[in-house]
């Protein structure tokens, strides 16, 4: 029953109706809310609640599964608290919680997902060399992963920046 619930939940975020997706995802949540599906749908709850504006619903349910003993699951908690910080603007606190999510989590993909974030972070605050080391880190660390590839892009971006196209080719 769980499992239809957060189907229904992600068919109706699909057809864009966030309302009855979010009812679906309470009624999940309400079954067994330790269980793997109970987890996801409190996932999805805390993400269609901040979609709506509804952060401090969104961050009670992102701090709930940050602090869950599964790694996995407190690291994709982590990374959403840090999008929450985010939305509401506070740079500093998305970039404490993404630090403490790669320190708590340091072989979870989130980490190096979380590092590349960390880069994102560092250059709107102007902090080019930083950025430049958190982008070689994760390439160091992932080299086939995606985040690999958007942090050469990025340095790549920063690169072309500072030099001209030619001499970044070169």
């Amino acid at each position: 029953q769980q499992l239809a619930l957060n189907g229904a939940g992600d068919a109706y975020l699909l057809l864009g109706d966030p309302d009855e997706a979010a009812q679906h995802f309470q009624w999940a949540m309400d079954l067994a809310p330790m269980s793997r599906g109970g987890l996801y749908a409190a996932y999805q709850l805390g993400r269609v609640h901040l979609e709506a504006g509804h952060v401090a619903q969104a961050l009670a349910l992102f701090e709930q599964l940050a602090a869950h003993p599964d790694e996995a699951v407190a690291a994709d908690g982590g990374l959403a608290l840090a999008f929450v910080h985010l939305s509401r603007g506070e740079a500093a606190l998305a970039r404490a919680e993404l630090e403490t999510l790669r320190a708590r989590h340091p072989n979870r993909p989130q980490a190096d997902r979380a590092g590349y974030y960390l880069a994102l972070l560092a250059l709107n605050a102007g902090e080019r060399e930083e950025a430049a080391r958190l982008c070689h880190e994760v390439i160091r660390r992932v080299p086939q992963a995606d985040e690999a590839l958007e942090a050469r892009l990025l340095l790549a971006d920063l690169m072309t920046a500072r030099q001209s196209p030619q001499e970044t080719l070169a």
